[in-house]
């Protein structure tokens, strides 16, 4: 995390008093090190708790996804075991709504941000 947020002699004191507590695989070390892509460092540091962060494969999460969104349980075996969890990951990804910041490591609300 040192070096993604690019710590120098006129910013250390940022690490000492805001980074040095996060570990560098924790929620909010991946949140800030992805957010200084978008913005400045004080920035990403006040906000990264807006990020969030899914851990695992991209058609999980969007399984997860239309879980929460649709009643599954309630739609005939002949849809709900059709639907193409990959596909809709894809569609995802290349929509820019969600964004791989580490191997299985996904920001999911990137436009919000």
């Amino acid at each position: 995390m040192f070096n993604a947020t690019n710590i120098n002699q006129g910013n250390v004191d940022i690490w000492f008093d805001e980074l040095d507590k996060y570990s560098d695989d924790s929620h909010e070390a991946s949140a800030i090190c992805y957010l200084i892509e978008i913005m400045h460092l004080d920035e990403a540091i006040k906000r990264r708790d807006e990020v969030i962060l899914h851990r695992g494969s991209l058609a999980d999460y969007a399984f997860e996804l239309v879980e929460d969104l649709y009643q599954l349980d309630q739609l005939p075996d002949l849809i709900r075991n059709h639907i193409d969890y990959t596909s809709i990951a894809r569609d995802l990804e290349l929509n820019s709504e969600v964004t791989e910041i580490h191997h299985n490591l996904w920001v999911v609300n990137c436009l919000e941000l």
